[in-house]
């Protein structure tokens, strides 16, 4: 289940037919491990996330996989259902590209089903597609898949010519970019038409054929098929009283074969091997070979090669048995001349007719489309040469027009030219005005430069007076801080000495008072200190500063747990007193907000890491969290996210002034009743703020 959720989870951002058919092969394997009902299942939704992503070849490959389970349940009727339905879809789209694919597909598919007629009729839509695409290595391989389909049910002819279009397509692409499928591709296309060409007693063609094939074979190292196609070239050898060759290829192909456990090929192998010392009058050894089929296949009725019948007739008839030879003959004869594959030749002739029926009609559309056309642009002519006559009749119009247009712009020049000496007169007064206006003007900018000169005055005035201010409140809440450490050292005296308990309750509540003060006036020294700090860089020992801090946070006695992690000795340039800052309010934040109810033990976990450029700081705590909706303005000067917050919102405005100015970043990532994360970045080289 795992790993069908991994690929659900990747497919509907790739894009790449390849990767899709890998992954969507990969789930079709791991969707036939479960049950009927819960692969069922899975399958219908991804078709349906399929449908969704709108990824190319998606939904196809989706159908496939759910026609694939249909087939391994036994439901034949929904695996064609389920095949058409995904090449409909695809082919809606009108991407000629992909449509070629499915088309490649879909042939494949339906061979693997035996359902030869529609995987010729996709394998030849195919084969033209990608003509036209000029994608040859795979008009290469439709024509290859639709030459093994005519050479199954026995129509040699189109079998070979099927082959030979597979071979001039892919003699289009040059040699050294072909990949090893489509080398593989040919050796087999060359070995079919040699079968095919054997058939038809055309043995030059078929040796040509299998000699190619050969070199393929050993060019991609491929020990069965170098196998194979000496075995079947032997057919031709004994064809032509070449007996000896035909030996040495067959036992070449029974050895290879033995050795790769394909024990059908073997069989083959010694049935011809049977036959060949049949022609020798070499019975003994003929016999041996024969009855060495039967340690290879289970059942000969189930071995579909019609000469193992022929060869026995011939031993039978040898040995005497003259019923038992005429038993074995009928059989031979019931197979060469199967009405199933006369059926299936004649299925597949017939999709082949209508397809290429289907492309001369499409070819006359053409035609009459073209004549439609000339008879459009005849139509065209005839409307330009009108429209030539209408404009000429118009312009005529036009210069009538224009003649009298000129004469009566002549008589109109007089009256303009009155206007124009008028329009002149009215200029001399506007000049007169606006040199009254000018004057004006510069009174004006006098009075403005006068009024700025005294707003400048009043601005320095103002400044001053806030130096001042800001002077008097960082010296106030320094003094005033001294009567409150007296207040918090009465307390401490208070409970040693005083015994009645409203009394210790009363002196606790009056040091609570006084600690927020502290407090309160401590965040006021911070904020003068952030706008009158200096630039001041200096070597800084993050881990000492840190661990200082968490000390004094662990003497508030809040019962709060804080575990530090990292360096122990890291060292960069920067500002220890804004660092101080930073993470003095971030440990007062993460105590004040921790969760009271006693359940769970408050925690703060430090985490310390470095790059090249950065050091980042990690703050974790388990207190209430921060509702989503608030995340963006608890960095807002006053701001207070909850009702039992006991500060006055400056911590958190003070951490994110502190970090500006020390060209850092601050990221924070919280849940409701769970906990927050504050992770800071602080560059490590040297900088001016």
């Amino acid at each position: 289940m795992k790993v069908i959720d991994s690929l659900v989870q990747i497919f509907p951002s790739v894009t790449e037919r390849e990767r899709q058919e890998v992954i969507f092969s990969e789930l079709s394997h791991e969707l036939s491990l479960l049950e009927k009902k819960q692969a069922f299942e899975w399958a219908y939704k991804i078709r349906t996330l399929a449908e969704k992503s709108k990824t190319p070849y998606a939904y196809f490959f989706a159908s496939l996989n759910l026609a694939k389970l249909s087939h391994i349940f036994q439901d034949q009727d929904n695996t064609l259902r389920f095949m058409l339905t995904g090449i409909a879809y695809s082919v809606k789209n009108e991407d000629r590209v992909v449509t070629s694919y499915v088309y490649y597909y879909s042939a494949e598919y339906f061979r693997y089903l035996n359902m030869l007629p529609l995987a010729l009729e996709h394998c030849l839509i195919a084969a033209d597609a990608f003509t036209e695409l000029s994608n040859y290595t795979y008009a290469s391989r439709s024509h290859s898949l639709a030459c093994n389909l005519y050479h199954s049910v026995r129509n040699y002819n189109q079998s070979v010519d099927e082959g030979l279009a597979s071979l001039e397509d892919i003699k289009k692409v040059p040699y050294n970019e072909l990949a090893f499928v489509d080398k593989f591709t040919m050796m087999s296309t060359h070995n079919t038409i040699g079968l095919s060409s054997y058939k038809l007693k055309n043995f030059e063609q078929s040796l040509l054929h299998y000699n190619e094939a050969e070199k393929l074979a050993k060019e991609i190292k491929n020990d069965f098929w170098v196998a194979l196609v000496n075995g079947n070239r032997a057919s031709v050898y004994i064809e032509l009283k070449e007996f000896e060759k035909a030996l040495e290829g067959l036992k070449l192909d029974f050895t290879t074969s033995r050795k790769q456990k394909e024990y059908e090929s073997a069989a083959r192998a010694c049935v011809l091997m049977a036959s060949v010392f049949i022609e020798l009058n070499k019975m003994k050894e003929a016999n041996l070979y024969f009855d060495s089929v039967l340690y290879l296949i289970n059942d000969p009725h189930t071995f579909r090669f019609s000469t193992y019948w022929m060869v026995q007739s011939k031993l039978r008839r040898a040995k005497g048995d003259l019923l038992g030879a005429l038993e074995s003959n009928e059989i031979h004869l019931r197979m060469i001349d199967s009405i199933n594959y006369q059926k299936e030749a004649l299925d597949l002739a017939s999709v082949k007719t209508s397809y290429e029926l289907q492309k001369k009609q499409v070819e006359i559309e053409g035609f009459a489309a073209k004549e439609q056309q000339h008879q459009d642009q005849i139509k065209l002519q005839s409307i330009i040469i009108l429209s030539s006559i209408i404009i000429l009749i118009l312009l005529l119009s036009l210069i009538f027009i224009y003649i009298r247009y000129v004469n009566r712009l002549k008589s109109n020049n007089s009256i303009i030219k009155q206007q124009r000496d008028e329009i002149e007169n009215k200029n001399e007064e506007l000049q007169v005005q606006s040199k009254n206006l000018k004057e004006i003007n510069d009174l004006m900018l006098t009075l403005n430069n006068q009024l700025e000169l005294k707003v400048s005055e009043r601005t320095h005035e103002l400044e001053k007076t806030m130096e001042e201010l800001d002077t008097f409140l960082y010296r106030s809440s320094h003094d005033m801080r001294r009567p409150l450490s007296t207040l918090l050292g009465l307390e401490n005296i208070a409970k040693i000495e005083v015994k009645e308990e409203n009394g210790l309750k009363l002196f606790h509540m009056v040091a609570e008072t006084a600690l927020q003060m502290d407090r309160m006036l401590l965040k006021m020294q911070m904020a003068h200190e952030l706008d009158q700090m200096e630039d001041k860089t200096e070597l800084v020992t993050l881990s000492f500063l840190i661990r200082d801090l968490i000390k004094r946070a662990q003497q508030l006695g809040t019962n709060t747990s804080i575990v530090y992690e990292g360096s122990h000795h890291l060292e960069f340039f920067s500002n220890s007193r804004l660092l101080h800052i930073i993470f003095y309010n971030l440990f007062e934040n993460a105590i004040n907000f921790r969760k009271t109810d006693g359940n769970e033990l408050a925690s703060i976990k430090v985490k310390v890491d470095q790059t090249d450029d950065w050091v980042v700081v990690t703050l974790e705590d388990n207190g209430i969290g921060i509702d989503a909706d608030y995340l963006n303005k608890i960095f807002d000067q006053y701001f207070k996210g909850t009702q039992i917050s006991k500060g006055n919102g400056l911590g958190l405005y003070l951490v994110k002034k502190a970090v500006n100015k020390l060209r850092g970043k601050i990221e924070v990532k919280s849940i409701l009743n769970t906990g927050t994360i504050f992770l800071v970045s602080l560059p490590k080289r040297h900088f001016h703020y």
